[in-house]
């Protein structure tokens, strides 16, 4: 267990009541187990639905005319192909072609991007590839993320939204 974290999620304080012993991931305190059978968590998640909070991942705002150009070049990916409101799985390039990580960037319309990223390097390289361009970058960690997965996640999603799940494309 990490007694001093220089980030928090949301649901610590839900994971620690739950017996989850929170370990660092990204600076952050993540629940990687609790006091249950993680054989009961598998079939759990395969036969109806788990919630996993990923609220490590790191998101980060990129924003300006050249925001996307400093995409592109970060990335597998041709922006140009992200329309508004949508995102797209993409890797994180070093300058020699190979993989740094793995990343969502969103289209967040206008000249506003939003990359999550896992650990590693991402956001020096990000810095990097910002270089000379008129583009900000701004981390945050305003925001929380929860992935609901398994065969029932919809069902159990719709109970709490305004549309059906199912029928987005």
């Amino acid at each position: 267990m990490i007694e001093e974290l220089s980030r928090s999620s949301a649901l610590a304080s839900r994971h620690t009541a739950l017996g989850a012993g929170l370990e660092d991931w990204n600076g952050m305190g993540t629940a990687w187990s609790y006091n249950t059978d993680p054989n009961d968590e598998h079939d759990a998640v395969r036969e109806a639905a788990g919630m996993f909070d990923m609220s490590s991942l790191k998101k980060v705002f990129v924003r300006d005319p050249d925001a996307a150009a400093t995409l592109d070049h970060l990335t597998s990916r041709d922006t140009s192909k992200i329309a508004p409101e949508r995102a797209s799985y993409l890797c994180v390039l070093i300058e020699n072609g190979g993989i740094a990580d793995d990343a969502i960037v969103s289209n967040n319309g206008g000249d506003e991007w939003m990359i999550v990223h896992g650990s590693g390097n991402t956001m020096a390289l990000l810095q990097t590839s910002a270089q000379g361009r008129d583009v900000q970058i701004e981390f945050t960690d305003d925001l929380h993320d929860l992935s609901v997965q398994g065969p029932k996640s919809c069902d159990i999603l719709n109970a709490h939204c305004d549309i059906d799940l199912k029928t987005l494309a």
